[in-house]
């Protein structure tokens, strides 16, 4: 899980359609498109978007993949964020934290921009 156009970005295929079954069918350019468009469609109502994908591994740890140092059961994160499996997106409210308006309005003043 994470920030949606990251793990996009490193989909290769979709959820053909969830709501029936769990087979996977190839991320098209129509699809990406798609699903940017909700991306921004959520971002236009203040709602941060957070990705789910996923990546099926035959065994653990992958063949052709470097482990960790010192631990072979764990493998190098980039080595494995590619060729992933776009599952969905969520827009959930994320509101500003006590004393981050007031430190924008005082950056403001100050004339950091």
């Amino acid at each position: 899980k994470g920030a949606s156009e990251i793990l996009l970005g490193q989909c290769t295929e979709i959820l053909r359609d969830p709501s029936r079954d769990l087979t996977t069918t190839s991320l098209t350019p129509e699809n990406d498109e798609t699903i940017k468009s909700l991306i921004n469609n959520y971002a236009s109502r203040s709602l941060r978007t957070i990705g789910i994908v996923y990546r099926d591994f035959e065994q653990w740890p992958p063949k052709n993949l470097r482990c960790a140092e010192g631990n072979r059961n764990e493998i190098v994160f980039e080595d494995a964020f590619k060729q992933m499996t776009f599952i969905g997106m969520v827009g959930i409210q994320d509101p500003l934290r006590e004393g981050v308006p007031k430190a924008v309005r005082d950056c403001q003043r100050a004339g950091v921009v």
